[in-house]
């Protein structure tokens, strides 16, 4: 009955100590964690990135990320995006432009019936058509352009 007894007043002695020892860490920790977050230009950097890749860019300046940096600092930033996603921008362009001036370049009864047959077989069976047979993925990408964007004005 002592071993029990002196067993019991060890172990009690000993969790008293570790939440003591939990208590004294606890308040210390508590402010370092509450302090607000210091945001360098990469974190503004790389929200912007992220909001345009998105699709709806928009001014971001007075955000906490952005916040602390001068208007040309921004700007600089912004400019740097764009620059990131230049070559993206001008391979769609070259992909759509032509792609509108032929579907522009057909009559108003043609365009319904390839939107209807778009609906009806597909991208791939469309995009095969417009391939002459034997369909790549630009033709199955246009079938899809015209499916999405043009049909669906």
């Amino acid at each position: 009955m002592k071993r029990t007894l002196a067993a019991l007043t060890v172990i009690a002695a000993s969790l008293t100590a570790c939440t003591t020892d939990a208590q004294e860490v606890g308040p210390e920790a508590a402010p370092a964690s509450s302090a607000a977050p210091v945001y360098r230009p990469a974190d503004c950097l790389a929200r912007l990135d992220r909001i345009y890749v998105s699709g709806v860019p928009r001014d971001i300046s007075d955000g906490a990320e952005c916040a602390r940096l001068s208007p040309a600092g921004y700007a600089g930033l912004v400019v740097q995006v764009l620059d990131n996603h230049q070559d993206e921008s001008i391979t769609k362009l070259s992909n759509t432009v032509p792609w509108d001036v032929a579907w522009d370049g057909i009559d108003v009864e043609m365009q319904g019936a390839t939107c209807e047959l778009l609906r009806t077989e597909g991208i791939y069976e469309v995009g095969d058509q417009l391939g002459g047979g034997r369909a790549d993925e630009d033709d199955v990408e246009m079938a899809l352009y015209f499916l999405t964007d043009r049909c669906e004005v």
